[in-house]
């Protein structure tokens, strides 16, 4: 008798699974405006979407390998969660296996999203967003306040951020387009790419070229190890310019009238180029290498840029 209720009971629970298992989605829950909202999935495709409505809508397909799903508020705001099984990770990725959900909240909710092998969408969320994805791409637009973006192999594409903005990938490329407020982008060995008006940037990288395009800066930090620095920039006054590099070759290209002080060096190569005045470099008097040291206008600004073998270039725009 105890045999057939267990039999009874496991057989109504793997139908429950196969029910929920690649299940429609239509849910819709009321929140407050400026409510947190914490977003799971290990794969798939996420939308996130910022609206004027004090709610929030999901809508899709779950994953296949779906347990369970999760719609409900908690202590610390709501809680999406699509469960599957805790093997189920970077190497079963199938696009037509994950969650595809479309998820529709507050604008001014606070916005955290944690994936594995997830593409995520993100758009019109205003009041911060921390995205994290290890092998998935992150496409995100109109965010802004504080933006925290992050992956391990995937993709980063922005655009139009404002606030507090940190953007990192170890091996995927980073593309950012009309940032404003404060920027910080990381990469190990992907490229980083990006047009903005941020007056504070700082962008690092290991083995992935840096080129920026930017506006009218305050603070520019740059660090490259094995790969090139292209910046174009208008520097303001008292502006700060901080470069190094070990192997990678550093060019700045400045506004005509740009008004600092500069303290060039590399510690091997004697490749230090200036188009901005008639200065030339001057070579070691003993071992490899060069300096260059001049000033533009009334120097208020500050420019220092060291290299170990990699060669610097200053020049207009």
């Amino acid at each position: 008798m105890n045999i057939i209720k267990l039999s009874t009971t496991l057989i109504g629970s793997l139908l429950a699974l196969s029910v929920l298992a690649g299940e429609k989605v239509d849910k819709q829950l009321n929140v407050d405006t400026n409510t947190n909202v914490t977003i799971e999935n290990v794969r798939g495709t996420i939308a996130i979407g910022g609206w004027s409505k004090n709610e929030i809508s999901v809508k899709g397909e779950l994953d296949d390998k779906a347990e369970k799903f999760i719609f409900e508020k908690t202590d610390n705001g709501v809680l999406i969660k699509v469960v599957t099984p805790r093997n189920l990770g970077h190497g079963s990725y199938k696009d037509e296996d994950g969650s595809k959900l479309v998820i529709n909240l507050p604008s001014n909710a606070r916005v955290n999203f944690d994936g594995v092998s997830t593409d995520v969408t993100a758009k019109n969320l205003q009041h911060g967003s921390e995205i994290r994805s290890v092998s998935g791409d992150v496409n995100a637009s109109n965010l802004s306040d504080h933006v925290d973006i992050s992956t391990v192999s995937g993709e980063i594409k922005t655009a139009d951020l404002s606030g507090k903005i940190a953007l990192t990938s170890v091996s995927g490329e980073i593309t950012d387009k009309n940032s404003q407020g404060r920027l910080r982008i990381e990469a190990v060995s992907g490229e980083i790419k990006s047009t903005s008006s941020a007056t504070i940037v700082s962008a690092h990288a290991v083995s992935g070229g840096i080129k920026l395009s930017l506006q009218k800066v305050d603070e520019l930090e740059l660090n490259t190890v094995s790969d090139d620095v292209k910046v174009s920039l208008q520097l303001n006054k008292d502006g700060v310019i901080k470069a190094s590099s070990v192997s990678g070759d550093i060019e700045l290209f400045f506004q005509d009238n740009v008004q600092a002080s500069f303290r060039l060096s590399s510690s091997v190569n004697d490749d230090i180029i200036n188009q901005l005045t008639d200065k030339k470099a001057k070579t070691a008097k003993y071992g490899p290498g060069a300096s260059l040291n001049f000033e533009t206008g009334n120097g208020n600004a500050s420019v220092r840029v060291t290299t170990v073998s990699g060669d610097i270039k200053v020049a207009k725009q």
